[in-house]
């Protein structure tokens, strides 16, 4: 499917994402012509991004569920993050000069994703389009937002119980989403390479808090039933 056709189909999504905040709908034709914008879908299961290649631009995800991988020397595979509709990936390493991809970007469902060139995204064009400078700033809060998860996954990750590390990242969760019932976006095996745990050892140790009566789950809703006594499993 035409590029055009692709931008029209998602008209709603492209409304939403935040690397286009600010930019009116009349100025999003031009803006994404300006910056080299090209659509693509992709199948589930397809690499959307493969580590190794050459990177493609910014990424915006505009169909489906996608996730962020990356794999150790010895071929164990961590996930750095979900994706959803409007999120946007592959920003960090073009604007720190990484030109092959370090990580796979996997489509979880039938997905569709815009990829922008980041060069004339930051270069002011000849026709001085006004956008660029709202296209900086938005990548820049981008950026700092992402910056900050990736602060709170080590957080996790530094705490040495498994327990503990499930408490701190069900509560913050709970904080971040205002509710004592959460959705994890991850399945166990996703969760698991989150927490950097065993799928197994997790299973296990979220019975067994089930069983103590500290939460109640069903696939990927938590409810948190003692918040101060998860608050006590972990240092903060």
């Amino acid at each position: 499917m035409p590029d055009a056709a692709l931008f029209k189909q998602y008209n709603s999504i492209l409304k939403k994402v935040p690397l286009f905040e600010g930019i009116s709908e009349e100025n999003r034709a031009s803006m994404l012509a300006c910056i080299g914008a090209r659509a693509a879908e992709f199948p589930r299961g397809a690499d959307i991004v493969r580590a190794g290649e050459q990177t493609r631009g910014v990424g915006v995800l505009l169909a489906g569920e996608a996730q962020v991988c990356k794999e150790d020397a010895f071929g164990r595979r961590s996930i750095i993050t979900d994706l959803g509709k409007g999120d946007v990936f592959g920003e960090v390493f073009v604007c720190a000069g990484i030109r092959k991809s370090p990580v796979t970007v996997i489509a979880l469902a039938d997905a569709a994703a815009l990829f922008l060139d980041y060069e004339r995204m930051i270069n002011t064009c000849s026709a001085s389009c006004p956008f660029h400078a709202m296209l900086i700033r938005n990548m820049l809060k981008i950026l700092a937002q992402k910056n900050l998860g990736l602060n709170r996954k080590i957080d996790y990750l530094t705490i040495k119980s498994l327990r503990g590390r499930i408490a701190a990242y069900l509560l913050s969760l709970a904080s971040e989403q205002a509710w004592e019932t959460v959705r994890v976006p991850f399945d166990r095996n996703g969760l698991a390479d989150y927490l950097g745990a065993d799928r197994s050892a997790l299973s296990r140790e979220l019975g067994r808090m089930r069983d103590e009566g500290l939460v109640a789950y069903h696939k990927n809703e938590f409810h948190i039933l003692e918040r101060e006594k998860l608050r006590e499993l972990y240092p903060h």
